[in-house]
């Protein structure tokens, strides 16, 4: 008989149990929504906070400093774009480096003079 490792057991009784565990989840988050939506709320912004300064902090056309809610993640080249910055920053930072790796940060303003220029190249 092969010993399952701990890993191999909670996904063997999550796929026999799935329907039981989201009936589970549902009644938790019922009962914790408030919680729960403040500790999302939490995240996200402790991931944003540590976004910005894993890309240096400044917006990179301007070199200007802002406030967090100001900076967007512009992916370079947008064929390699796995998954949106704002979906992602609800999960753990180290999911979240692999996509900022093809990021640069931009404030508003640059980000959208940005798509701009590239949609209008002659003016």
């Amino acid at each position: 008989m092969q010993v399952q490792s701990r890993k191999e057991y909670l996904h063997d009784y999550y796929v026999k149990n799935k329907a039981k565990i989201r009936i589970r989840n549902d009644i938790w988050y019922t009962k914790n929504k408030e919680q729960s939506v403040q500790t999302t709320k939490e995240r996200r912004l402790r991931n944003k906070l540590k976004a910005i300064e894993y890309l240096g902090g400044v917006c990179k056309h301007c070199q200007q400093e802002y406030h967090h809610s100001v900076y967007e993640f512009h992916h370079v080249v947008p064929e390699e774009k796995e998954f949106k910055i704002s979906i992602l920053l609800q999960h753990s930072f180290e999911s979240l480096k692999q996509e900022l790796d093809k990021c640069i940060l931009l404030c508003g303003n640059c980000h959208n003079y940005h798509h701009y220029k590239e949609a209008n190249p002659d003016e």
